[in-house]
């Protein structure tokens, strides 16, 4: 059995996980919140375009359209940028300290095999999520910028409000804010990036994410291994890492 200093350690653990999950809990209820709050921003000013006042006079009338339209389209953008700034927050600081302690449990058990294997078990059943969580975030982001495109460049010719001049710009640069976040969130530290920083003993024998649907294109496309012989070698690798890591979860504890 463990050392009961060391047992006390990664119990202890626990503790800092659950304090960031509660973290992260919190920013992605208030980004629900946040979105929730923009999309009825979008509503109202839809319906009060739709709705003039009645006794405007047409030019009173089209400028209060044109200002309606830019109003929509900044909330648009807000509402995207607030979500990346819960995304960064959450992403760049709560899930790096989640998986600092995360990626310690990991090593702790896999320099004492007779440690419980919990995260070691998380792990080979998800592998690393780190950019799959951003799903929640990229969504949001995405759906307020496809509003506001819709909005500017109407679909199937449905009218959806005044397009005044320069507010095609401020759209450009709304596409412009999301496409960066999205594509610089790809770089973003990563659970695998931190075992291979601090702990390259665990890093070598981490299994590596490997979809049944490519072996399959493989074996189709190409079943006598003439220019897949790489891929084929990197797929029994991968298989052969991730036996050895559920032997070692599925084995029992040691016992002096």
């Amino acid at each position: 059995m463990p050392d009961n200093g060391l047992l006390a350690v990664y119990t202890h653990l626990r503790t800092f996980e659950s304090d960031f999950d509660k973290s992260q809990s919190q920013i992605r209820a208030l980004c629900s919140a946040w979105s929730a709050a923009v999309l009825t921003g979008i509503a109202l000013i839809v319906i009060n375009a739709n709705s003039p006042p009645s006794g405007l006079s047409a030019g009173v009338a089209a400028a209060r359209e044109d200002t309606l339209a830019f109003l929509r389209g900044m909330i648009c953008l807000i509402g995207s940028a607030g979500v990346l700034a819960f995304w960064l927050i959450d992403q760049r600081v709560y899930q790096r300290l989640l998986h600092s302690v995360f990626g310690y449990g990991l090593h702790l058990e896999h320099q004492h095999p007779d440690l419980p294997q919990i995260r070691s078990t998380l792990f080979i059943n998800n592998l690393d999520v780190s950019h799959r969580m951003g799903w929640f975030y990229w969504t949001q982001a995405w759906m307020f910028l496809v509003f506001a495109c819709i909005f500017v460049w109407p679909l199937f010719g449905v009218h959806l409000g005044a397009v005044p001049p320069g507010i095609k710009a401020l759209t450009y640069i709304h596409v412009a804010i999301v496409v960066i976040g999205s594509w610089s969130s790809r770089y973003w530290p990563t659970l695998r990036g931190l075992v291979a920083e601090f702990y390259p003993d665990l890093a070598s024998d981490l299994p590596m994410r490997h979809p049944g649907w490519r072996d399959s294109i493989i074996v189709e496309t190409d079943p006598a291994g003439l220019w897949t012989k790489a891929a084929r070698r990197d797929a029994v690798k991968d298989e052969a890492l991730r036996q050895a890591w559920m032997h070692r979860v599925r084995a029992h504890p040691k016992r002096k």
